[in-house]
C-alpha cells in the first residue's frame, strides 16, 4: 500500500530550472517499483524520491547526479 513518487529537476542557475517528462513509478512486486525518466539534456540533475506508507511517516531522499549524452 506504499506510494512512491519521483521528481527529476535540473537547476539552470539564477533560480531557473526545469523538470523533464517522466513516468511515475508503479508497483511491480513486493518492494519493487519501475518507471522511466526522459532526460532532456546532459548535466547535473537532482531527483527527489518520496515514499508514503499509510499510517506511517513518509521518507524523502534527494539524489544528485550527472547525465551525459553519447
Amino acid at each position: 500500500d506504499a506510494e512512491l513518487t519521483v521528481y527529476p529537476y535540473m537547476d539552470m542557475g539564477g533560480g531557473q530550472g526545469h523538470s523533464t517528462s517522466f513516468e511515475s513509478p508503479t508497483h511491480t512486486q513486493k518492494g519493487h517499483y519501475t518507471g522511466t525518466i526522459n532526460y532532456s539534456m546532459s548535466g547535473v540533475w537532482t531527483t527527489q524520491v518520496s515514499l508514503t506508507v499509510p499510517n506511517d511517516t513518509s521518507g524523502v531522499v534527494t539524489f544528485e547526479y550527472e547525465v551525459r549524452g553519447q
